[in-house]
């Protein structure tokens, strides 16, 4: 028995013990770890400064926001939404976000994103819309939002909301017809009606036939 004892102990030494499964930490510890989630930029990782959250409180304050839920029922049940509102309502900084904050732009196949596209009259107003939302999101130029016009494109392949006038989206969709880099295109101040836009709004009827999922 001895010797058999020792041949055992020799050929199958005994596992040690499996280790304890983590506990969940005490009730203060999770509280604390929800508040630093809150706290922390998605996008970037870091901490929000004081600036995000008294930007947040006045972004809290515009008709867009108050109207989100009910923006984002419709964005749900339509593929085309017209919207109307005052200046000075949020609709061009707010809408993109509100929408980005609701995943739009996630794709239904695994591993696959695709940016918000949002068209401005103008280079003024892209680059003027780009960059306050980037205030409000704290986040550089050119990372998660750029923008791009006739002459500058400061966009990278992590961009998801990529502002960009009439005329730049128009010279990309002779590249690439169907706009597949897109999940939601916004045109902004579409009333101004200019040549771009008039041909834009068309494209947008072709492509919206051939991709259904495409707001």
């Amino acid at each position: 028995q001895q010797q058999y004892n020792q041949y055992q102990q020799q050929n199958y030494p005994m596992r040690p013990p499996p280790p304890h499964p983590p506990q969940p930490p005490p009730p203060q510890h999770r509280h604390q770890s929800h508040q630093n989630q809150e706290n922390q930029n998605p996008l970037t990782g870091s901490p929000y400064t004081p600036r995000f959250f008294y930007l947040l409180e006045k972004r809290q304050r515009l008709p867009a926001w108050a109207a989100r839920q009910e923006f984002l029922k419709l964005m749900h049940t339509h593929q085309v939404l017209l919207l109307v509102g005052e200046p000075g309502s949020g609709k061009t900084t707010q809408l993109p976000q509100i929408l980005l904050d609701a995943g739009y732009h996630v794709t239904h196949q695994p591993g696959q994103v695709r940016a918000i596209c949002c068209v401005q009259p103008n280079q003024l107003a892209t680059i003027s819309a780009a960059t306050r939302i980037c205030e409000e999101l704290e986040v550089q130029v050119g990372t998660f939002v750029g923008h791009v016009t006739r002459f500058e494109d400061r966009t990278s392949g992590d961009t998801l909301l990529r502002f960009m006038t009439d005329e730049a989206l128009f010279r990309e969709a002779l590249e690439d017809p169907l706009l597949e880099r897109y999940s939601v295109i916004i045109l902004d101040e579409a009333q101004q009606r200019t040549c771009e836009m008039d041909v834009l709004v068309g494209i947008l009827k072709m492509v919206m036939q051939r991709r259904q999922e495409l707001k």
